[in-house]
């Protein structure tokens, strides 16, 4: 089945190069290393506490992607990761090797899609926190939210089929997360729910800790 997540230009698939962020000038690296420690000692916070550590890990990450990548702007950042077979095949271990790994992200799975806040303000699309997350998803749906992430849902749910755990479909979730809490609403909403922030930021330090990709 055509997936659109997986629909990359082939150009980006061979963007990311890891040993680019050993070169990169000693005072980045100890920035963005300096970012990711402060995520990594928080990752066993309260989810009411995790908005902080979650904005440490993405300044780490997306200062490390842009080296590796060497891609200017976010979403071909994004695109040029979610399109790396290194990363793809390094998520997936991770899914078989550990059980905590993989708890977190079949949580997170569970919020999917994740959708754009500001396209729910705009369209006067009101939350509805006490309800169950699929009951959310359709009320959104039913009232014409478009924007959302990843943007193949609906495709896997008209065959049936849960969305893909894997390292393209959970990346682009979590860069909705990252842009919601970054450019949407300050106040509380689902879109930015505790345990939806506190579920990617674990996803993230795990998956980069695992791998040492910033020692």
């Amino acid at each position: 089945m055509s997936c659109s997540v997986l629909n990359h230009n082939d150009g980006l698939r061979s963007c990311f190069k890891s040993h680019r962020f050993v070169m990169l000038h000693p005072d980045g690296r100890k920035l963005i290393a300096h970012w990711f420690r402060l995520a990594q000692k928080q990752l066993d916070c309260d989810p009411a506490d995790s908005f902080e550590p979650f904005i440490y890990a993405w300044f780490a990450l997306n200062g490390w992607a842009a080296c590796c990548t060497e891609k200017d702007q976010d979403r071909q950042i994004i695109l040029a990761l979610s399109a790396c077979p290194e990363l793809m095949q390094k998520f997936d271990q991770s899914l078989t090797e550990s059980a905590e790994f993989r708890a977190t992200a079949e949580r997170f799975r569970s919020f999917m899609p994740v959708f754009k806040v500001q396209e729910l303000r705009r369209k006067r699309i009101r939350m509805h926190n006490a309800i169950a997350r699929d009951q959310m998803i359709a009320h959104y749906f039913a009232q014409g939210a478009e924007k959302f992430a990843p943007d193949c849902f609906q495709t896997h749910a008209e065959s049936g089929e849960a969305i893909p755990l894997d390292w393209p479909h959970v990346l682009a979730a979590i860069y909705q997360v990252r842009c919601n809490l970054f450019h949407g609403d300050k106040a509380p909403h689902s879109e930015i729910d505790r345990v939806l922030v506190h579920s990617a930021f674990q996803i993230l330090v795990q998956f980069l800790s695992r791998w040492q990709y910033m020692p």
